[in-house]
């Protein structure tokens, strides 16, 4: 396995997971296949190119895209300090073989460079190895709202976690 940051040359290979993960594990989106897929390749680079962004992929050892993470800064003096973590994914044929933990440790380790402080993330609470995997990574809980998402046929809990990085 390799983790390394993704860039707009890597867009179509982005695409392809990111597609593959809102149909295959639509609760712990966000968004949705039905909305990304007519988007362009070229918005797709964009994305991967804007510097507030910090894309990582897991790659095989014959090179596929398996998995992905996304630190974003946030934008404005006043909350640059701070940074989410979105898009998180990994094909399940590879789950729970240390990729998870690599791509939320890269991206740990991308914060710490850009001096941010502490990275802040949603996911969905009955997510519960999703929950699990960033707790062993250091994330609390600070809040859960209730009904915050509504996934298909129902609602579902949002946890609200935090990672301190460091004291800038």
């Amino acid at each position: 396995m390799k983790i390394r940051q993704l860039g707009p040359a890597d867009a179509a290979i982005y695409q392809e997971l990111r597609l593959y993960a809102l149909q295959e594990s639509p609760a712990a989106f966000g968004s949705s296949y039905a909305r990304e897929v007519d988007w362009p390749l070229e918005v797709i680079a964009e994305r991967l190119g804007d510097e507030r962004n910090h894309t990582f992929g897991a790659f095989s050892n014959d090179g596929g895209l398996f998995g992905s993470a996304l630190l974003r800064r946030e934008a404005g003096e006043g909350f640059a300090h701070k940074a989410d973590l979105y898009a998180m994914y990994v094909k399940p044929e590879y789950r729970r073989q240390g990729a998870g933990c690599a791509l939320v440790e890269a991206v740990i380790a991308r914060a710490e460079e850009i001096g941010v402080r502490q990275i802040n993330l949603m996911v969905n609470n009955a997510q519960k190895p999703a929950v699990q995997l960033y707790t062993a990574c250091g994330f609390e809980r600070f809040g859960l709202e209730r009904d915050a998402h509504w996934i298909g046929d129902g609602f579902a809990d949002t946890a609200y976690m935090v990672r301190r990085v460091k004291d800038v």
